[in-house]
């Protein structure tokens, strides 16, 4: 879906449209996909079928995804075999375009990085980051540093953010992201109110809301019905890198009767496209 950008890089890979005169009528159901995307970097995954086993850095099926999280050039490629009648195999391997990821304390330097702080403690900030402290309204403070966009808001590690009874909106150009900075527990970020925590996107912003990544956070809905994450216009290429969503009636919210209610002049809002929830938990939902 693209070739580069700052980590992490959540990056889609489809090979569904693949034919295979040769060998199948319906490559999708009878074909084998095994992508590798290039990056040594990461290790296996702690849950699922196989923990500590399968690689993050391998998938099999025709369409799959892959987080980059550490800058470079990789080189990803993917595999595909049919099984022959005789039972051998026939495979063919094909070079995928190369991924060039940016360290994101490379793209987003100096004052294109916000820190916030409930207290004055900004210890492990990036160097030359604007700092916000004392944040007793984390919707607020980051309202009135949001710019025009293509920044970086990182949280003290360790500290409880209150939206109090207000919502974050991002409306902002891309890329951006939200997460931490320290060392130490993740972030919560809490609210005291019955509604929605984060918007994604807004009615005006049908096609400058994408790229944009959740990492590394904790957002505790504090038993009040809502949603942690809504989509409130169009947008794209939205990452949850593991973040932990829980006390709350919905997880994410994507709604086609809020696009419908919205394309109208003078704006249209294309379908949700390229979400990716990715080594993060929804649990302890509430309500009915």
């Amino acid at each position: 879906s693209r070739t580069s950008g700052p980590a992490p890089l959540a990056i889609l890979f489809d090979a569904s449209a693949t034919t295979a005169p040769t060998y199948t009528a319906r490559p999708f159901h009878d074909l084998e996909y095994r992508f590798d995307f290039g990056d040594e970097t990461v290790s296996t995954w702690t849950y699922g079928a196989q923990p500590g086993v399968l690689l993050k850095n391998i998938a099999f099926g025709s369409t799959s995804a892959h987080v980059y999280e550490s800058s470079g050039t990789y080189n990803p490629s993917v595999t595909i075999r049919y099984r022959l009648g005789d039972g051998s195999y026939d495979s063919t391997t094909y070079s995928l375009p190369s991924v060039t990821v940016s360290a994101a304390d490379t793209y987003w330097a100096g004052t294109k990085t916000v820190s916030y702080s409930t207290s004055t403690d900004h210890t492990g900030a990036p160097s030359g980051c604007t700092q916000v402290s004392n944040v007793t309204n984390l919707a607020t403070s980051y309202a009135a540093n949001k710019g025009s966009g293509d920044r970086r808001h990182l949280l003290r590690a360790g500290q409880t953010f209150d939206l109090a009874s207000s919502t974050l909106v991002i409306a902002e150009a891309c890329p951006g992201m939200f997460g931490k900075f320290g060392s130490g527990a993740k972030p919560i970020v809490t609210h005291s109110a019955a509604v929605t925590m984060v918007h994604l996107s807004s009615s005006g912003t049908p096609t400058t809301v994408n790229d944009w990544r959740f990492q590394d956070i904790v957002f505790n809905g504090a038993s009040y019905s809502g949603a942690c994450f809504e989509g409130r216009g169009a947008c794209t290429q939205m990452l949850m890198h593991r973040c932990d969503i829980q006390n709350i009636t919905f997880g994410m919210v994507l709604s086609q009767a809020t696009l419908n209610g919205l394309n109208g002049v003078p704006y249209t809002h294309a379908l949700w496209d390229q979400f990716f929830l990715v080594d993060s938990t929804i649990y302890n939902l509430i309500g009915a």
